[in-house]
This record gives structure tokens, C-alpha cells and sequence, in this order.
């Protein structure tokens, strides 16, 4: 625990005095996936990496509580030689194969299909399977405000920004 804490002193987003500061760690748990107190100098770097790799891989908030009186605390530098682990694996691949397969079999069967790009591609790094989903099937494609760019706008098959209502109907 660190000096400020073991004071309990009053500090940014402390409400009251004596508040053990630590009350986020516990607020933050429904929400996230896994969480970190940086008050080990041996192991802050290590804990930073995993916490970061698990938000990464789980794409679902994480908490790295930093006490104020440990961010001047210098850690390895050779840390940042060993790229973080951050691909994300499927554990699951007959249920991928059922969900492909019920994709295409609506696909199919689809009278007017269109591709909707959003930003979920970006944030997951699917702007390249995007772009080929696009080139392969040759559906129309609308991007997002969000999405914006990831589909070549010179393709005969981008249509423009979807914005749903906010969209002119005759576009």
C-alpha cells in the first residue's frame, strides 16, 4: 500500500476524509474483466502488460489502479522489446463454423443485401476484411460516421454514410 493510501489522505476524487482510495477497484468489478493495483515495484511492469493484454484480447474494460505516489517510479525499459500478446483466439470454432454457415445461408437468400461497415470494424482491426467482404460479394456498402474510410469511397459499390434516420430517404 502506498504512502498516500495508508494516510488515507484527501486526493483527486476522494470524497470524504479518511476514504480508502482503493473503493474504484471494488466499484469497477460487475464491468471488467480483470484489474491491477500498481503498489509492487517487482511486478508493476508485468501487471501493466497483462491487464493491457487481457483488455486487448477480451475487448472488455479493465481497471490499473495507479496511486498518485507511484508514477514517478521508473521501471525496465526492456520491457517494451517484448511485443504484448494480444491476438485474440477463437475457442470456439464449431460454433464459428454454425454462425459462417447461417450467414451465408441468409446471405443466400437475401433479395437486397448490403454491407454496413461501423466502427467495430476499426476497433477490432477488421478494416481489411471489410474492404475484401466488400470486393468479394459486391453488395452495396454504407459506411458509418465512425467508420468512415474504411471502405474505398471510389467503389461503384460504396453507397455513402449511413446515419439511419438522420439519412435522406431519397439518397
Amino acid at each position: 500500500m502506498s504512502t498516500v493510501q495508508r494516510a488515507r489522505l484527501m486526493i483527486h476524487h476522494t470524497m470524504e476524509p479518511g476514504m480508502d482510495q482503493r473503493i474504484y477497484v471494488g466499484m469497477s468489478e460487475p464491468i471488467r474483466k480483470t484489474y491491477t493495483v500498481l503498489d509492487d515495484e517487482e511486478t508493476m511492469a508485468q501487471e501493466i502488460d497483462r491487464v493491457i493484454e487481457a483488455a486487448v484480447r477480451s475487448r472488455l474494460p479493465v481497471f490499473i489502479y495507479v496511486p498518485t505516489d507511484t508514477v514517478g517510479i521508473l521501471l525496465p525499459a526492456s520491457r517494451l522489446l517484448n511485443p504484448l500478446d494480444v491476438r485474440v483466439k477463437s475457442y470456439d470454432l464449431e460454433a464459428e463454423d454454425r454462425i459462417v454457415k447461417r450467414i451465408l445461408e441468409v446471405m443466400d437468400i437475401s433479395t437486397s443485401p448490403v454491407i454496413l461497415v461501423d466502427v467495430l470494424s476499426i476497433r477490432h482491426g477488421a478494416q481489411e476484411l471489410a474492404r475484401r467482404l466488400v470486393d468479394l460479394t459486391r453488395f452495396p456498402a454504407y459506411s458509418t460516421p465512425l467508420s468512415k474510410g474504411v471502405i474505398d469511397e471510389t467503389s461503384p459499390c460504396y453507397h455513402g454514410v449511413y446515419n439511419g434516420q438522420g439519412m435522406d430517404q431519397n439518397a
